[in-house]
């Protein structure tokens, strides 16, 4: 499912998910590993709508410039209501 979805945003936000500029986020955990190891200014992280940023995290992505753009569910709605989650 991950790979449609890297497809559908690198083709809506016309750019490629290199995992330098551009990095899809999969679960919490590589977010907070992301946000708060990362040396990286000026990227963009694409992160599903359950991924959420706590203050401290906020304060880092505000200060590094880091912008975190939620994947779209209709990427996904489909493959969602076959495991129950809509």
């Amino acid at each position: 499912m991950l790979n449609y979805v890297k497809e559908l945003i690198e083709l809506e936000y016309m750019c490629e998910i290199d995992g330098i500029n551009n990095i899809l986020i999969k679960d919490e955990e590589e977010f907070d590993e992301i946000v708060n190891e990362s040396m990286k200014e000026n990227i963009r992280l694409f992160v599903s709508s359950d991924i959420f940023a706590s203050k401290e995290q906020q304060l880092i992505l505000e200060q590094k410039n880091i912008k975190k753009i939620e994947i779209p569910e209709y990427y996904y709605r489909s493959e969602l209501r076959e495991v129950g989650e809509l």
